[in-house]
């Protein structure tokens, strides 16, 4: 009997610690204790015991939680039982203000926060939180593009802090998708800054997909004016641009073309009869200029003197840097120093040749000046282009010296029967004198 009223005594006290010191659980909340064949008596009391208190515990919180509505009117406290994270409590409260500093569009505000709660877990919660600062109002706005409209600036005045403000970002280059399969092209800058509008740059050329579909072919667009100075994006709908296409800008009245290194391939005659094309400004290095792939003439019939690379200048289209190395001054055209009976010497980078007898070409000068040689041949005046020897023939990218006589021909300069008298720095013949 005394044994009985023990296990009694010890079942009721467990139970009380069921459920983290709430209710004591009914003994349908509980998993069943299994009875094993042939167990005594003292064995299955003690085994209900033992299930008993390894299921009961005291709540003990742990440090509480504290969150912010996004407009900080209210505040939510979660707290977890460390004996079992199954067990959560939480409580939302309205919040209030203690102080507050507003923010500016100069400075950031602040203010501090209160929430007082009913469960003494909670108690009552403080924090101070920063305020960010408030967009510019802004006036008298400016946008400009930087020379190969790869960056757009903006920049306006402040009416409340009576700062200027400034941001200049990088343009992507995008397509008019409403135009198909060739697209117009344009740049677009896109800001921060709240008050500034994106901006958009027409490049008055167009781009179509490669087979691919994985890069973009440029080339100009044909009810468009193309510009003296022409910009090739390096993507377009962030895809690269790696190829100019086959007569792209042919016999456009281009000066100027901005070229990035994402292109690799120019195609044939891509600039051809651009008779006034000087200049190409390439975004890679000489090597990689050197490396693009360039179509059977692709420069024919252009005035192009260098290439403007990220690391020098080259001063011929197939990236052969020229050497200047020679006992033959640099003279320019039209000085009467150099004058023998109306004709002249003139030295300077030979262009790209024409594959006939003749191999008429233009002449560059290191002044920058050009020349066409209407004819070029032998030293002793007897042998025609495709007739003088390899050693002797003048090709493109070299530095040669030129006798003959100037003319001009529909206000182009040229040199009739230009005789070659120094090719590299090796005298082919002996220069006439005064």
């Amino acid at each position: 009997m005394k044994k009985k009223l023990l296990m009694v005594a010890l079942m009721s006290a467990a139970m009380g610690l069921a459920s983290c010191g709430q209710q004591a659980a009914s003994s349908d909340s509980h998993a069943s204790v299994s009875e094993p064949v042939g167990q005594s008596v003292e064995s299955k009391e003690s085994s209900a015991i033992a299930e008993a208190s390894s299921e009961a515990h005291v709540h003990l919180w742990g440090v509480p939680t504290y969150t912010w509505s996004e407009d900080y009117t209210e505040c939510t406290a979660t707290a977890v039982c460390e004996h079992d994270d199954s067990h959560v409590i939480t409580e939302t409260v309205a919040a209030t203000i203690s102080s507050q500093q507003p923010a500016s569009c100069s400075e950031e505000g602040s203010m501090s926060l209160v929430a007082k709660f009913d469960n003494d877990v909670f108690g009552t919660y403080t924090e101070d939180i920063a305020l960010p600062k408030v967009p510019h109002t802004l006036t008298d706005f400016d946008y400009k593009w930087n020379y190969d409209h790869t960056k757009c600036t903006a920049k306006a005045y402040c009416t409340t802090c009576d700062d200027g403000v400034e941001e200049t970002v990088t343009a992507k280059g995008v397509s008019d998708a409403s135009s198909a399969p060739l697209k117009a092209l344009s740049m677009r800058a896109s800001f921060q800054t709240v008050g500034f509008a994106d901006q958009t740059f027409d490049l008055n050329i167009g781009g179509y997909l490669s087979d691919d579909e994985d890069s973009y072919i440029v080339c100009s667009y044909p009810d468009k004016l193309v510009p003296p100075t022409t910009f090739i994006p390096s993507s377009v709908d962030d895809l690269p641009v790696t190829e100019i296409a086959m007569s792209a800008f042919d016999q456009k009245g281009v000066i100027e073309v901005f070229v990035p290194a994402s292109v690799t391939t120019i195609g044939d005659e891509a600039f051809a009869y651009c008779e006034h094309l000087e200049t190409i400004v390439f975004g890679g290095t000489k090597a990689q200029w050197g490396a693009v792939t360039k179509g059977n003439r692709w420069s024919y019939a252009t005035n192009i003197w260098e290439i403007s690379c990220s690391d020098g200048i080259l001063y011929t289209e197939d990236g052969i840097e020229a050497n200047w190395t020679t006992d033959f001054p640099t003279i320019n055209i039209g000085t009467d120093e150099w004058q023998v009976q109306n004709e002249y010497y003139v030295m300077g980078i030979l262009g790209e040749i024409e594959s006939d007898k003749y191999g008429n070409c233009h002449l560059r000068m290191r002044d920058g000046s050009s020349i066409y040689l209407y004819g070029i041949r032998s030293a002793d005046d007897t042998l025609l282009y495709q007739n003088i020897p390899d050693s002797q023939k003048p090709k493109k990218g070299d530095v040669a010296v030129f006798y003959g006589k100037i003319v001009y021909y529909n206000t182009t300069l040229q040199m009739t029967n230009a005789r070659v008298m120094q090719l590299n720095g090796t005298v082919l013949g002996t220069l006439p004198q005064e």
